[in-house]
């Protein structure tokens, strides 16, 4: 492969639409390229392909552009190859959960992301692996196998959303649509060095959906460019009724961002969470450049009581989902997934009342912070990508963990909130392993918060990597 094929799928997405619409790069080439990439990829990234179909409507791009019938206004995303996670449903494709329970699931109809992806022009090309029931922070689900770190295939690729980040990061498609209930799109991006973003509660309808009734679980999107985390939003945003918790378009306004006018409130802690040296090192770096860009301060702040939130709910939730099929299915299923849900039915309607009172002493205390501050930053995860066989690092420089859910405290407690966060990448470990800074900002400012985002990316101005392995 030359290297001008190669930086073809480093391409930012908004950059590859532009390629398609005036010709330079033939959407139909280009689907074919991809879809050899990802069939002789080493990654275990992808599920299923709809191959013969993506050539097809590749090829109807083409014709579309060439007789100067395509409508970019309508159609934004014309010809661009998008991947969605195998929990989210793709009319005529299979969906399986991530579990043997749905090996066979073929749904008759698109999620509304996927729809709303399609009608702005994207293929849909691909599924990507998650864990069983998208319940592990790691992807090795007993149906779909064990996804591998394109940065170094002996470590996790992190989850749930874990095929996305890695498809994304090894060139496998610009644009892969995910969810994220504890961090799912968050974690799975700092462990592979991809930008990702997980919108406020109801802005993206997320349907169908087991359970519509709580925004803890959203849709979210990965990329190697924060631009083009935006302009997907812009696709994805939006009512609808089968979501009944879904918002109105919000028009924010202006959201250029000037120098030093952004109040940041940093914290490596959020009053309770551990962060590994190395990781700590690689974010003060980035906070060192960043230092004359915008006005950043190290803030008190407690969001302790998402512990209890977020290990009672989640349960709950789950419980709620497949509590009342777990005896029939429990057979086909993860023990550490049945395990997970017995969780759940252990809970009191005490436990449950508790935890939506921490739940709500969460976001107040989130609000608090952002009355005097525009952006909260932290580390996204305590450590980097560890070995493959493990669902949680053994340790935190040298401290073992009680709890599975330590090593990514940053990113649970905005589920809770319903606040909007995104990672990006800020740098390597001496391991060359990725490293992860979330930007998390007030409920429904998600654009002004991508636009955040791309000026820190800017400002830093770093080197960027390919990893050596797709």
């Amino acid at each position: 492969m030359s290297t001008a094929e190669e930086d073809d799928f480093y391409l930012p997405m908004h950059v590859l639409a532009e390629k398609i619409a005036d010709g330079r790069i033939s959407a139909r080439s280009y689907m074919e390229r991809l879809l050899r990439r990802v069939q002789t990829s080493e990654l275990n990234a992808f599920c299923a392909l709809a191959a013969e179909k993506a050539v097809e409507e590749a090829s109807a791009v083409d014709f579309a552009v060439a007789h100067g019938k395509a409508d970019w206004t309508a159609t934004p995303l014309l010809g661009v190859p998008v991947s969605i996670k195998d929990n989210i449903e793709t009319a005529g494709m299979r969906t399986t959960y991530g579990s043997a329970v749905f090996a066979d699931n073929v749904p008759d109809q698109d999620a509304v992301c996927v729809a709303r992806l399609r009608k702005a022009g994207a293929i849909i090309f691909g599924k990507t692996t998650l864990p069983e029931f998208a319940t592990k922070g790691v992807v090795d689900s007993p149906l779909l196998g064990v996804t591998r770190n394109p940065w170094n295939p002996g470590k996790v690729v992190g989850g749930s959303s874990g095929g996305a980040a890695a498809a994304v990061a090894a060139g496998l498609g610009p644009l892969a649509i995910g969810n994220d209930q504890a961090g799912s799109v968050r974690i799975p991006a700092a462990l592979c060095g991809v930008a990702a973003l997980k919108p406020s509660g109801g802005r993206v309808p997320f349907a169908p959906n087991w359970f519509p009734w709580d925004h803890m679980f959203t849709v979210g999107m990965l990329a190697r460019d924060v631009s083009d985390l935006d302009m997907a939003l812009r696709v994805l945003e939006g009512p609808d009724s089968r979501d009944p918790l879904s918002l109105p378009r919000i028009h924010e306004g202006d959201v250029q961002v000037q120098e030093r006018t952004i109040r940041v409130a940093w914290s490596s802690t959020l009053g309770f969470g551990r962060v590994s040296a190395d990781v700590l090192s690689v974010v003060q770096d980035a906070l060192k450049r960043l230092a004359n860009a915008c006005g950043i301060v190290e803030c008190a702040i407690d969001l302790s009581p998402a512990i209890e939130a977020y290990t009672t709910l989640v349960p709950v939730k789950r419980l709620i989902e497949i509590g009342d099929k777990l005896d029939a299915w429990e057979s086909k299923m993860d023990p550490a997934v049945v395990a997970y849900v017995r969780r759940g039915q252990a809970l009191s309607v005490d436990d449950v009342r508790q935890a939506f009172q921490s739940r709500l002493n969460t976001y107040n205390e989130v609000e608090r912070v952002f009355a005097s501050h525009d952006v909260i930053m932290t580390p996204t995860l305590s450590v980097t990508a560890f070995d493959i066989g493990r669902d949680r690092p053994e340790q935190i420089d040298g401290v073992g963990l009680k709890d599975f859910h330590e090593w990514f405290p940053f990113t649970y407690p905005f589920n809770m909130t319903g606040h909007p966060a995104v990672t990006i990448p800020v740098g390597f470990t001496a391991e060359n392993l990725p490293v992860g800074l979330q930007l998390v900002g007030r409920r429904f400012s998600d654009h002004s918060l991508l636009a955040f985002a791309a000026y820190v990316v800017e400002c830093l101005q770093l080197e960027r990597r390919r990893p050596s392995v797709h």
